[in-house]
């Protein structure tokens, strides 16, 4: 589970910053909202309010592009670092909690002069104690420090990479072809690329993203759909055999598919259609598409005839309660996005409630103070604010001492920043 995550000359936020995920231990409300090991209490959620163009949505892109930096070796975000100084390093810094061990992992990056290709300037991996202190330093780039160096053939991955600043020490040992002894080093090395890999979901826009809706999750997603009065009756993949919908995807997904005798179903989706593809035990492709049936209407509706909210709750529905929760993290932007604010309550409400069992942590950025009120906790409430410099700043609605029960209307009145300067309004006549 993440317990910290930190940045620094990421977007809108120059110096380091950092999103907190412990607990306050002032606060008794809500316990099921927390993740208790020994000592150490996270919390499930965090809502972070702001302005329009405050630097909320940088908080987002940080974890994508961490991410993909991990995962990939590469960044396709245009703009990394504060535009004023791009030509400085930027850094990315986490804290988590695997199986009652704690471990930071940090790099730090910076512009190679090639467009969209950056250096590694430095990598750390370091196991702490309960209180935050260093325990031991299990991998420094800077200070060359690898423990698990002394086995031959770690050895020979650790030579061959030594000069390598192209890509970090944590992706080019988790690479298909590199062997990995059961240690310390490699235990948190495989659990942190597999936090990026696989437990880490980011959603910053919603486009292309719907494949996650699929025959085998969207019963589930439409039994939540009827809950929430959209209309919605029923879901299904239906046959279609057209062939223009094969020849539309592209060829390098085809390619990876036609590869992998292990794949047999993926679905690919967009605002207007969403086909499930499965290989046979023949070896041929057979696609389906999904069809919506309204209440007291007769007509099958296709996914581009439903509305954008409809569409956004279609997918909202599958992360949330499409697969396993346990150790997932969804990071989300502007979470009620063409949804009306009561749906989005009862969704974080019900993931709360889903997630009572589970060590699911749901991380989204909003527009409605009602949350504050009893949705979340008052440590789950975290403000960001830009200064007349451009630089953004967060901070938690913990470190105010009002925090009464009426959070939403003294944010609205500008108790806590973080809310539009609006000015005065403009004559017509002066234009």
């Amino acid at each position: 589970m993440l317990v910290n995550f930190a940045l620094n000359n990421v977007k809108s936020f120059r110096q380091w910053k950092e999103l907190s995920l412990i607990s306050s231990s002032k606060l008794k409300e809500h316990v099921d909202h927390e993740i208790i090991d020994k000592r150490l209490s996270v919390l499930k959620n965090a809502g972070i309010f702001g302005a329009n163009a405050s630097g909320k949505s940088s908080i987002v892109k940080g974890f994508i592009i961490a991410q993909e930096f991990v995962v990939t070796g590469r960044i396709s975000e245009r703009n990394v670092a504060f535009l004023d100084d791009k030509h400085l390093p930027t850094s990315f810094s986490f804290v988590f909690l695997f199986e009652d061990n704690l471990y930071s992992y940090g790099f730090t990056i910076k512009p190679s002069g090639v467009f969209m290709n950056y250096i590694v300037e430095d990598e750390c991996i370091e196991s702490l104690n309960k209180d935050g202190s260093v325990k031991a330093t299990l991998y420094s780039k800077s200070e060359n420090i690898y423990l698990g160096n002394d086995h031959p053939v770690l050895k020979v991955f650790c030579e061959a990479y030594k000069n390598n600043s192209n890509i970090l020490f944590l992706t080019y040992m988790n690479s298909p072809d590199k062997v990995m002894r059961e240690n310390k080093i490699s235990f948190a090395m495989k659990r942190i690329f597999d936090f990026f890999m696989y437990d880490l979901t980011v959603v910053d826009s919603f486009k292309n993203v719907y494949s996650i809706i699929n025959d085998t999750n969207v019963d589930n997603i439409v039994s939540k759909l009827k809950e929430y009065d959209t209309g919605i009756e029923s879901a299904t993949f239906i046959d279609d055999d057209r062939q223009e919908t094969l020849n539309s995807i592209p060829p390098r997904t085809m390619n990876i598919l036609l590869n992998d005798p292990l794949r047999h179903k993926f679905s690919l989706a967009n605002e207007d259609e969403v086909i499930c593809i499965s290989r046979n035990t023949y070896g041929t492709f057979e696609v389906k598409k999904l069809v919506i049936k309204h209440k007291n209407v007769n007509a099958q509706f296709s996914f581009h005839d439903e509305s954008h909210g409809t569409k956004r709750m279609f997918f909202l529905l599958g992360i949330l309660f499409g697969g396993v929760l346990k150790d997932k993290v969804f990071v989300i932007d502007e979470i009620e996005k063409g949804c009306h604010p009561n749906l989005i309550k009862k969704l974080i409400l019900d993931f709360q409630y889903f997630n009572k069992e589970n060590n699911a942590q749901l991380i989204f950025t909003s527009h409605m103070p009602s949350l504050m009120e009893d949705t979340l906790r008052r440590d789950e409430v975290y403000f960001v604010e830009k200064g007349n410099d451009g630089i953004s700043d967060i901070y938690s609605l913990m470190d105010y001492k009002d925090r009464t029960t009426t959070v939403a209307k003294r944010y609205l009145e500008g108790r806590f920043g973080a809310v539009p300067k609006l000015g005065e309004r403009i004559d017509a006549t002066d234009l």
